[in-house]
């Protein structure tokens, strides 16, 4: 007889796919070189990786090349990733609707790949309603990678430097970011992205301390979501490259408009703090892990940890190599350097 006022069991959760699940029939496509395999080679998982003197076997998987190229194992994210389904979109990846759609989403809202839809698009689970549906390519952006509370906005395809050496990677060396950390059980992996970087490997780096955006042009110091000021008065937000790929995109109150490198300068980050600007010379008041008071470093943008208290009032400074990128408070913690020059942007750790 059954227990008077005993419950159903919980539905169980529904699992969304995530970009490196990958089973056997998944198309992928190759990201490191080996044998007769090219990076891009396309290829179908045929199995999981059954030689258990490999390296973290349950990390790998049995890829078969197209055109008899072999069967080879291959790590799943670093060595082996999905096949885009439209665009350069795949199979988990978050994605942002651009637009309503009546009873799925609202603008603006955050969404799972699921799918490849119809007539080319691609179909997509809506985290807030639940809803599912078929949307085209041109009707969402890319979601940012790291969901975390306060995390730096990094996208899929965002051009970054390296801050930190690891392996054959040094610090200054540019990479690309290709998804979401590949490892769950590295350390704090829910603010890792797997960058990678160009002739080398991919790696998963914090998005937070040991990597930061690349600028948009060479010469300049811009980079996607600067605040900057634009020809000495309309302050503004950087959104990307100008259409002719030599100026900046920048959204204003009055708009959007292509500006000119020379025609913007960096605003002041703190406010009521002006002499606090990205590319300041600073001078730790305090120190903090391989810090020291009196170390010297550069303000690289605004606080990156939003969740961090008085965020606000914060700036992210690179203290070069071996030292590292921390949120420091601004007048408190930290001293504009008696030698900056306003407007002159040192380099930063020999990017």
């Amino acid at each position: 007889r059954a227990a008077r006022g005993a419950r159903s069991p919980p539905a169980p959760r529904e699992r969304l796919p995530t970009q490196y699940d990958l089973s056997v029939g998944d198309l992928v496509v190759a990201a490191t070189a080996w044998k007769r395999v090219a990076v891009g080679d396309r290829g179908v998982v045929v199995g999981p990786c059954e030689d258990a003197a490999e390296k973290a076997p349950h990390k790998r998987c049995r890829v078969r090349f197209d055109d008899g190229k072999g069967t080879y194992v291959y790590t799943k994210g670093q060595q082996a990733r999905r096949a885009p389904l439209a665009g350069q979109h795949v199979l988990g990846d978050g994605v942002i609707a651009r637009a309503a759609v009546r009873n799925k989403c609202a603008a603006g809202d955050r969404g799972v790949v699921v799918g490849r839809g119809r007539r080319g698009g691609l179909t997509v689970k809506w985290a807030p309603s639940g809803a599912t549906c078929d949307v085209a390519v041109a009707d969402v952006a890319p979601a940012p990678v790291v969901a975390a509370p306060g995390a730096p906005r990094i996208l899929k395809g965002d051009v970054v430097v390296a801050s930190v050496d690891y392996e054959t990677v040094k610090v200054g060396d540019r990479g690309v970011v290709v998804g979401p950390c590949s490892d769950p059980a590295m350390s704090r992996a829910d603010l890792r992205v797997l960058v990678d970087f160009d002739g080398k490997a991919a790696y998963n780096y914090r998005c937070d301390t040991q990597i930061q955006l690349a600028p948009l042009l060479d010469g300049a110091t811009f980079v996607r979501d600067d605040t900057v000021v634009a020809r000495g008065r309309a302050r503004g937000v950087v959104v990307g490259l100008g259409a002719d790929g030599r100026t900046l995109r920048v959204a204003t109150d009055d708009g959007v408009e292509d500006v000119a490198p020379a025609d913007l300068a960096h605003a002041p980050l703190v406010a009521d703090a002006p002499q606090f600007r990205k590319g300041a010379r600073v001078v730790a008041r305090v120190g903090y892990n391989a810090v020291r008071a009196g170390d010297r470093g550069v303000v690289v943008g605004p606080c990156n940890v939003l969740t961090m208290p008085n965020a606000s009032k914060r700036v992210l400074v690179d203290f070069g190599t071996g030292k590292g990128l921390y949120n420091y408070a601004a007048g408190t913690q930290l001293d504009v350097a008696a030698d900056d020059a306003p407007g002159v942007f040192p380099s930063l750790n020999g990017a």
